[in-house]
């Protein structure tokens, strides 16, 4: 029998086929009895440079990350939530997976379309069962970090396909907005789950200062240029207005953040699509000079990243969100 009270034992084990496209290694009794590991019970599996690492779960570890949230399908379009928010929502925030009840098969394969790399799915008459499928043995974080670096890559290339030939970028520029967040979202939670000391809220303030940062880049550099611009009375009134109803976004989604506020967080997400869709209004049938449709521009960007920092309250107030839209948190 090996002692493997030290702390370097070099153990030997054999490969075992237990499937078709399965294999399976014995793991030492002695390791097993010495960290309290029975049948049921889960390890960690740590891949880096060629080297597996196998690590025990303590017991509050293990039971945190069973957590599930449940949510009626049918009641998030009354809140302006998406499934892509609720699943990048779940990621960040740790939990094990989400429950979707009332759930069309069309809304199955849109799921499994996008995220189907990072997720297992099943169904259970009209309730659809979505776990987490993220660990190093799938995705590392370099690997990650290059799949976002592809995509923007990728992007780059469309665009200037665009600007030579006219070719179509609706259909680039929709799946990378999904593929950008959701690789960065599952970095995040690797993150969480690698370092135990890391709680779901640091990531997501870390992120929202990166994103208020970007945005005063922004503010500032259109600051200094609108100096140089010919802007007339009318076409400042319309301006004014967006300028305000994006300070009012910022100030609830802030708001949101900082108080782990839904009420505040789904306020955001309301003014933030009417406020999208009234930049779109006025481009299609106000007649602007080129300084003002310049500066809309540059609003609408702005507002893009705002979403990303309405997307993080959203997340930050989960346990709300849930229990809001008549559900609540279960163990599975």
């Amino acid at each position: 029998m090996k002692d493997l009270s030290s702390d370097t034992v070099n153990v030997i084990r054999k490969i075992i086929k237990v499937g078709p496209r399965s294999m399976a290694v014995v793991l030492p009794i002695e390791w097993l009895e010495k960290n309290s590991l029975k049948p049921g019970k889960s390890v960690l599996l740590k891949s880096q440079n060629n080297v597996l690492t196998i690590l025990p779960l303590d017991d509050s570890n293990e039971k945190s990350n069973k957590d599930f949230v449940n949510v009626d399908y049918n009641k998030l379009s009354e809140e302006f939530i998406n499934v892509e928010t609720l699943i990048l929502c779940g990621l960040i925030n740790g939990k094990n997976g989400i429950i979707l009840k009332n759930v069309g098969k069309n809304v199955e394969q849109e799921i499994l379309s996008h995220y189907g790399n990072i997720l297992d799915l099943d169904r259970e008459n009209d309730n659809i069962n979505i776990r987490f499928i993220i660990n190093d043995l799938i995705y590392n974080n370099e690997l990650l970090l290059k799949h976002m670096l592809g995509i923007i890559v990728e992007l780059i290339d469309s665009i200037s396909q665009y600007i030579e030939e006219r070719s179509s970028l609706n259909e680039i520029i929709n799946e990378s907005s999904i593929e950008i967040k959701k690789y960065g979202y599952t970095l995040a939670r690797k993150l969480l789950t690698t370092y135990n000391g890391i709680e779901p809220s640091y990531i997501i303030n870390f992120s929202t200062a990166l994103i208020l940062g970007l945005i005063g880049e922004i503010l500032l550099v259109d600051a200094i240029s609108i100096k140089n611009k010919e802007i007339n009375v009318e076409d400042s009134v319309i301006l004014s207005r967006i300028l305000s109803e994006t300070k009012q976004v910022l100030s609830d989604a802030l708001g949101g953040l900082v108080y782990k506020s839904y009420t505040r967080a789904k306020r955001a997400k309301t003014r933030l699509e009417k406020l999208k869709k009234t930049i779109k209004t006025i481009r299609k049938y106000s007649n602007l000079n080129k300084d003002c449709i310049d500066q809309i521009a540059t609003l609408d960007s702005i507002l893009r990243l705002t979403n990303k920092l309405v997307d993080m309250s959203l997340c930050n107030a989960l346990e709300q969100l849930a229990d809001d839209i008549g559900s609540k948190k279960i163990k599975k």
